[in-house]
């Protein structure tokens, strides 16, 4: 094919036809912009593909980790009613003005080995938003509202440790209280 375009060149310069060989020239430039395009547009689309995957891994690294969180709280959420409920017990115990012997017993088993004093901690899982972020491939979420939840979230949760940290203070306080060191 080239050495057909090549010939034909030739041809016209030894002929001594300048516009022929101007309007040929011009005909060149814009199959190869045309060559230029359709390549860029191919590898615009290969791009936005490769993205969509990379999206989607992603986002399912990070639901990964909201079900594991979800599941957590979960958990976290039962073992703080059964704790309500021992402290309930127990001050039902400590209302009473002479408890029997059984419920002080039972009061001395809550304070021994009960949960009043367990603190279960919330921990997000955020491995995924953290690849997210530091990837630097936030921009390949398409939806912003998405992108908007995901880091309100996970600031929400990482503020809420500063609130765990004065809790398990409290609890530790607490314990003392009802229960010098020897």
């Amino acid at each position: 094919m080239a050495k057909i375009f090549r010939t034909f060149r030739k041809k016209i310069i030894k002929e001594n036809r300048f516009r022929k060989y101007f309007i040929y020239a011009i005909g060149e430039i814009v199959l190869v912009v045309i060559g230029i395009l359709i390549a860029l547009w191919i590898n615009k689309i290969n791009n936005s593909y490769q993205n969509s995957k990379k999206e989607i891994i992603l986002l399912s690294e990070i639901r990964e980790n909201l079900v594991a969180d979800s599941i957590q709280i979960n958990e976290i959420s039962k073992f703080h009613k059964a704790k309500k409920i021992e402290i309930y017990n127990i001050l039902q115990i400590i209302s009473e003005n002479k408890p029997s012997k059984e419920n002080r017993n039972k009061l001395l088993k809550y304070f021994t080995t009960g949960i009043i004093f367990e603190i279960r901690e919330f921990i997000s899982k955020s491995a995924g938003y953290n690849n997210l972020i530091y990837s630097g491939n936030i921009e390949l979420i398409k939806k912003r509202e998405l992108k908007n939840l995901l880091t309100q979230y996970y600031l929400s949760t990482s503020k809420n440790l500063g609130a765990m940290e004065v809790a398990k203070n409290k609890t530790r306080q607490f314990k003392e209280y009802i229960i010098p060191k020897q």
